[in-house]
């Protein structure tokens, strides 16, 4: 993480050296970066409504249809709606620090507001989501042992390949996502530091 920073610090420091100061078209980068933020919110947004469905899908169908029964899968069952839930929370937060952020405003500690926002997706994506899935999966495998005494191992088996696979797909999508989200935060902080440079 230092190192992406001080990479951007560099970046910074050329895009000072080289641009000069009446090349620079203040109210496009402005607009570009409203933009980038536009598609980030939006792109939190999209994660907010699809993990909230899943979170009720899931509360639904497990205390409805799939009422277990065991310690272990009672807990499993926890387990996965406590994942969904921390990371509906955590992409909640994360939406309104967003929101504090106010682009058009070319000051240092809205820089520094900016960058550590960055930093603070970059969390997200890894330890957090990290955590949040492992939860997810433990408690998703956590139902196997109950629902063998109710369904075929063949089924078992089935659900079992069919989530490895159905995460694999999932998690290809996200990080595309989340690829596409940090690229475009880090093209907002660069445009703030051009409007720094600017200032």
């Amino acid at each position: 993480m230092k190192s992406d920073f001080d990479s951007l610090k560099k970046s910074w420091i050329k895009a000072r050296e080289t641009m000069g100061h009446s090349n620079i078209d203040v109210n496009a980068i402005v607009e570009k970066a409203k933009l980038r933020k536009r598609n980030s919110s939006q792109f939190h947004w999209g994660n907010i409504v699809i993990l909230t469905i899943t979170f009720i899908v899931l509360c639904y169908v497990m205390y409805n249809h799939l009422p277990f029964k065991d310690v272990l899968s009672k807990t499993g069952v926890w387990l996965m709606v406590a994942g969904l839930f921390i990371r509906i929370l955590v992409e909640a937060a994360s939406l309104y620090r967003a929101l504090q952020i106010d682009i058009s405003q070319h000051t240092l500690k809205n820089t520094d507001a900016t960058i550590r926002f960055y930093k603070l997706r970059k969390i997200i994506h890894g330890p957090v989501t990290y955590l949040t899935v492992g939860m997810y999966s433990a408690g998703f495998y956590m139902l196997t042992p109950e629902l063998l005494r109710h369904v075929s191992t063949a089924w078992i088996i089935f659900w079992d390949v069919f989530f490895v696979i159905g995460a694999c797909i999932l998690i290809f999508f996200i990080r595309k996502g989340i690829r596409k989200e940090i690229k475009e935060l880090k093209e907002i902080v660069d445009m703030k530091s051009m409007l720094e440079a600017e200032a």
